[in-house]
C-alpha cells in the first residue's frame, strides 16, 4: 500500500499516546514508569466507601471540589473518567427518572473520558473499581525527553519473512502542587 508507512506510524502513535496518558494518570513510579497523578502523595482523596459504590448523584464530585477549594487549589479545569464512569454520569437521573442536572458549581467543568483510566482497581471487596481525577491540570507537568521513535527490525525476523517494530519514547510527569489535584476512588458500576 502506498501509505502503509503513514498508517503504521498513526497506529503506533495512537498506542503510544494511550500509554502516555495511562502513565501520566496512573503511573506507579516503578519499572520505568513515571509516578502518575493518582499515585502522587498529597493529592486530595474522596472515597466511595469501604467496598466502593456506584455514582448515584454529584455529591462525590462536589466533595472533591470542596476539598480542592479548602486547599486553595485554583480552578478545576477538568474531570478525567473511565468510559464506564462517563456513561454513568451522562445517565444520572432523579427519583422521577428525569436527567439529573449538574449543580452550577461543577456544570462548566469538562468531563474527559479515556480508556487509560482502569476499571479493575481494588476497593475493599470490589475488584472492578475505578477512579476519577480532577483538579487544576495546569499543575501537572509532562516533560518529553525523547519524542516517539519507531524503528524497523527487518533483520531480526527476516528468516520468517516478517518485519518487527520497536516504538519508544521517554517522558516524565510531575505534579507541581499535589493539593491542587483530587481523586475519587472506589467508583463501581
Amino acid at each position: 500500500a502506498p501509505n502503509l508507512d503513514a498508517q503504521l506510524r498513526a497506529v503506533f502513535g495512537n498506542a503510544a499516546a494511550l500509554a502516555l496518558d495511562s502513565a501520566i494518570l496512573f503511573g506507579t513510579g516503578a519499572s520505568n514508569q513515571p509516578l502518575g497523578v493518582a499515585n502522587t502523595s498529597g493529592i486530595q482523596t474522596v472515597s466511595m466507601g469501604t467496598n466502593g459504590a456506584a455514582l448515584a448523584n454529584w455529591n462525590p464530585v462536589l466533595d472533591a471540589v470542596a476539598a480542592l477549594e479548602a486547599a486553595n487549589a485554583g480552578e478545576v479545569s477538568a474531570i478525567v473518567l473511565a468510559p464506564r464512569t462517563g456513561r454513568t454520569t451522562y445517565g444520572l437521573v432523579d427519583s422521577t427518572g428525569q436527567p439529573l442536572t449538574m449543580p452550577p458549581r461543577i456544570a462548566g467543568i469538562p468531563r474527559l473520558v479515556t480508556s487509560a483510566v482502569p476499571i479493575n482497581q481494588t476497593q475493599g471487596s470490589s475488584s472492578v473499581a475505578s477512579t476519577a481525577l480532577l483538579g487544576d491540570w495546569s499543575e501537572v507537568y509532562v516533560g518529553m525527553r525523547t519524542s516517539l521513535q519507531i524503528s524497523v527490525l527487518q533483520e531480526r525476523y527476516a528468516d520468517n519473512g516478517q518485519v518487527g517494530f520497536v516504538a519508544w519514547l521517554r517522558a516524565d510527569v510531575a505534579v507541581a502542587r499535589p493539593a491542587a489535584m483530587a481523586k475519587i476512588v472506589g467508583i463501581i458500576p
